[in-house]
């Protein structure tokens, strides 16, 4: 039998660590398929971190809703694969057994988010952000609050110009009330946006003042010490400063506009594509023809190499029409203007049939994948259904077994005990000296011995209850149990159930304990000036309340009430 119960153990343990949100203890084997070390190489490696999650999933490395989160987020920053990211990050928002307020599901929902904005489905976009601000706000999370006001901002600047910023008021503000220096890039990023969205609507004194803000703020990280990715001040500094020098220059303070200009080509982001492109626009508004000239030269070289459909290559080309209509060279103007809108159409073109192809798979491989998870599913459930139907009964016929060994053991043992009490006292022996009268009355007495033997059974058992809840008082430990009470008496607690309900008159075994510590209680009311809440942990009530009702119900007053006229009496 010891067997069986073993087997049925294991198969237990089986089922439960083939589930699929346990993640067990993570060894050195394990450490290829670690979150940590997945999203480190997750950018330069993304096919292969895929096939890491995989495995780590099938190990029990890391939950089922962290890798589906971790692939979604894959599928969406590295691989631009769209209808994959929607896919795997549905399957952590959309399990009901989820908690909306823990870390995974905020981190998924944000990525969702984020996924919305690259598909431009600003008002998708705009609904989960807003929705994510307040399950954040009611977890406490300022980190996750001021992360979906952040991209509310950018979804709401989509839908209507210039509204995106007090979205964005509200992230900066809710990120510089923490004490929590890690946070402050993200601030960093907000004003950015901030920036970048003033000087859209054409407010450049306001974008110069954002502008300053975020010098002050990264420099006050590099004076903290905040942990960023190399070069990462160097880029912040060399961005803010391009659009401070094209706010000065529109304002007309064309002095400050040239050093701060002068302060982004001292920094090595300025030698870089990104950094050409962001400080034209300053050179364009200073009409200066030899700086225009060199950076159209240097970004056209490049973007002629690769691949010329692109955005950042259609905005070099209208900064260029600009600044050829500024110098009346209407004929180059008109011959750039063409190229730009015909790259535009290219983008179009090559947009649209992305969005078809993807949904064209989409809508090939979801009847398929939905048919294959329910019959998986369906699977699954049936075989932990019929596991855990075995391992129930066995489990069951094992404890009824013992249950009736045990109840046999201690009937025979309690069918001596009072034997040998019947010896003893010389009531159980017959005297040879009377003859055949003493047969005959012993014959008679003979009637009933079954019922005799069980209420001296049941007397017995209760006195020396009695005497042990009096002696050593066990009913003050909240914690005893009813077979530790029926082990210090050598019975059963079935058996002590019995001698208290036909002693006290259909009294329970809770009853009987309680009884006891109500009086306790009392005595140690009337005799010190412990707390109550002391008073009922020595008496052995593990509740306070239910201390409270039955003192009320016994003394027909409250505890405090008793106390005191025990005092005055």
């Amino acid at each position: 039998m010891k067997k069986v119960l073993f087997a049925a153990v294991l198969v237990l343990a089986f089922v439960g660590c083939t589930g699929n949100g346990g993640s067990g203890p993570v060894t050195d084997a394990d450490s290829l398929y670690t979150y940590d070390y997945i999203f480190l190489h997750h950018i330069q490696e993304p096919e292969r971190c895929l096939s890491l999650i995989d495995t780590s999933e099938m190990r029990g490395v890391m939950s089922a809703d962290s890798c589906n989160w971790l692939r979604g987020h894959i599928y969406n920053a590295c691989l631009k694969d769209y209808a994959h990211a929607d896919e795997y990050l549905h399957r952590v928002l959309d399990r009901p057994e989820l908690d909306h307020a823990s870390d995974i599901y905020l981190t998924a929902l944000s990525t969702y988010c984020t996924f919305s904005l690259r598909t431009c489905e600003y008002a998708r976009a705009l609904e989960h952000a807003t929705e994510g601000a307040r399950l954040a706000h009611e977890a406490g999370n300022v980190r996750f609050e001021a992360e979906f006001y952040g991209v509310a901002g950018a979804a709401m600047e989509n839908e209507r110009r210039g509204a995106g910023i007090a979205y964005l008021d509200r992230a900066i503000a809710l990120i510089r009330q923490q004490n929590d220096r890690q946070l402050l890039p993200k601030a960093s990023y907000y004003m950015s946006e901030k920036a970048r969205i003033q000087i859209e609507q054409c407010q450049y004194a306001k974008a110069a003042a954002t502008c300053r803000e975020r010098l002050e703020l990264i420099d006050e990280m590099q004076q903290m010490g905040v942990m960023v990715s190399e070069g990462y001040f160097d880029i912040q500094l060399a961005r803010t400063y391009a659009k401070l020098a094209m706010c000065l220059q529109s304002l007309g303070q064309t002095p400050e506009a040239r050093q701060t200009a002068e302060a982004f080509d001292k920094t090595d982001f300025a030698k870089t594509i990104s950094g050409m492109h962001d400080i034209m626009h300053y050179y364009v508004m200073t009409d200066d023809r030899q700086r225009v000239e060199q950076l159209c030269s240097e970004l056209e070289d490049y973007y002629e190499q690769g691949d010329t459909v692109n955005e950042l290559f259609r905005d070099i080309l209208l900064e260029k029409a600009k600044w050829y209509r500024r110098h009346g060279k209407w004929l180059e103007a008109d011959r750039t203007s063409v190229r730009a809108a015909k790259l535009l159409d290219s983008l179009m073109i090559r947009d649209r049939n992305h969005q078809t192809a993807e949904y064209e798979v989409r809508f090939k491989t979801q009847e398929k994948e939905m048919a294959l998870a329910e019959a998986d599913a369906r699977t699954r459930i049936h075989r932990i259904i019929i596991l855990a139907l075995v391992a129930i009964i066995v489990v069951g016929a094992v404890a009824f077994w013992r249950i009736i060994v045990a109840k046999r053991q201690l009937h025979q043992k309690n069918k001596d005990l009072f034997e040998l009490v019947e010896a003893t006292e010389g009531r159980g022996r017959p005297d040879p000296s009377k003859g055949g009268e003493q047969k005959d009355r012993d014959a008679d007495a003979s009637k009933g011995v079954g019922q005799k033997y069980e209420d001296a059974t049941e007397s017995s058992l209760f006195d020396r209850l009695c005497t042990l809840m009096n002696d050593e008082q066990p009913y003050t430990n909240s914690n005893l149990r009813r077979e530790d009470l029926a082990q210090m008496l050598g019975t059963n607690f079935i058996y002590l159930a019995d001698a208290i309900r036909e002693c006290t008159g259909g009294q329970t075994l809770s009853d009987f304990l309680d009884e006891y510590r109500v009086r306790h209680a009392a005595r140690l009311l009337a005799n010190t000036d412990d707390p109550i809440g002391l008073v009922t942990e020595m008496s052995g009530f593990a509740s306070r309340s239910h201390f409270n009702s039955l003192f009320r119900e016994k003394y027909k007053m409250t505890p405090s009430e008793y106390r005191k006229v025990a005092k005055e009496n």
